[in-house]
């Protein structure tokens, strides 16, 4: 029994220990739902369901967002500041999920795909936003690397043409 409780398994009649939300029925798991930024638009929309998620399964979410450096750079020293890039998500994860505590890790690197392998656990929860296009998209690519690696991936589709800042009302009347 000790072993299923540890594997987060629950047999008949058995309950959480902890209090779970309402909405999930009492089945409460501590796992982390990563977040990979691909465009503000697509992390926009793959945050807002990383946040359903995590209220409802008790998870932690992580932002990663792998920053391109040049190699006529160090890898130590961005053209970008790591702070700068840090404090922009924070402000995008304040305007979609203010209510969530969610980790943002900036990773500089000279290969995104290769970043991204090394830092997610395999066999991890991924979610990835971006344009579905019948021709691959770069989200698209990337979201299927990771699934042929052993994450488990989910694309979360968007429409790119309004703006992730803009209320249901507004665009309404445009």
């Amino acid at each position: 029994m000790a072993e299923r409780q540890k594997n987060g398994l629950l047999a008949v009649g058995e309950q959480t220990a902890g209090p779970a939300p309402p909405a999930c029925d009492g089945f409460a798991a501590e796992f982390t739902v990563n977040v990979i930024f691909t465009t503000w638009h697509g992390t926009h929309a793959a945050l807002r369901k990383a946040s359903q998620w995590a209220h409802c399964l008790g998870a932690r979410i992580v932002l990663w967002c792998p920053q391109i450096v040049p190699r006529q750079f160090s890898l130590t020293a961005p053209p970008v500041s790591t702070d700068f890039t840090e404090q922009r998500l924070r402000s995008l994860v304040m305007g979609c999920c203010a209510d969530q505590e969610i980790a943002v890790r900036v990773c500089l690197c000279r290969d995104v795909e290769q970043c991204l392998l090394n830092m997610v656990d395999v066999d991890s929860v991924v979610l990835l936003g971006g344009k579905k296009r019948w021709l691959p998209t770069q989200e698209q690519k990337l979201a299927t690397l990771l699934y042929s690696h052993g994450h488990r991936v989910l694309f979360i589709p968007t429409k790119e043409n309004v703006p992730a800042t803009v209320t249901a009302s507004e665009r309404i009347r445009n």
